[in-house]
């Protein structure tokens, strides 16, 4: 597995970005954007980091499960398994990106691809935008599929679980789920719905 080097530094991570008019008049056509970003936006903020190193592409979580069960036949909480992901990727001298470290890793942009908010929306030949299927601005290899989504300690993020593009919600609702600031709170993952987001969540490593 191959891993991308992210120097240390300041940075400003969370929705700190602008919409056009006509995409934020789509989006308040549907939701109260201060509802919307309160539930799915993390927060505007300065972190400082050390330089990391996060793997290049990622694996499914289902495959780590099935590979020590051990581990995730007793996790319950959202908590449980972030636990049982780092013993697991112990083995390998690595652990869970922080939702920080994420947002850092694809760039700090609106998208991992840049600023461009593309029309359509993110399925099939529902775009002729092909930026989502290529890697990150820093060269991360990501699932540009909204159903899909990745896995840091205190969120679910790129990805939605499909949510905005089953619901048709309108532009650009499902693009935004693949900016590095969506998040889905781990709050909002109980039951049924947290082991559903497992199966299919897939798992960044960073160095220990």
């Amino acid at each position: 597995m191959s891993f991308i080097s992210i120097l240390g530094g300041t940075f400003e991570l969370g929705w700190h970005h602008a919409l056009a008019e006509d995409a934020m008049s789509s989006v308040e056509s549907f939701v109260s954007w201060e509802e919307f970003a309160a539930r799915r936006l993390s927060k505007r903020r300065t972190v400082e980091l050390p330089a990391f190193e996060i793997s290049e592409t990622c694996l499914k979580l289902e495959s780590l499960m099935e590979l020590q069960p051990q581990l995730f036949n007793v996790a319950e909480t959202f908590k449980d398994y972030c636990g049982a992901v780092d013993k697991a990727l112990e083995q390998f001298g690595t652990r869970l990106p922080t939702e920080d470290e994420l947002e850092t890793a694809m760039g700090c942009r609106l998208f991992p691809w840049g600023d461009e908010l593309p029309v359509g929306i993110p399925y099939g030949k529902e775009t002729s935008f092909r930026g989502h299927l290529k890697p990150s601005i820093t060269g991360l290899v990501y699932n540009g599929d909204t159903y899909k989504t990745e896995l840091t300690h205190s969120a679910l993020k790129l990805g939605d679980g499909g949510e905005a593009v089953c619901g048709g919600y309108p532009w650009p609702m499902a693009w935004l789920t693949f900016s590095p600031a969506y998040r889905i709170d781990s709050a909002e993952l109980c039951d049924d719905v947290l082991y559903e987001f497992m199966r299919e969540t897939e798992i960044r490593q960073v160095r220990l």
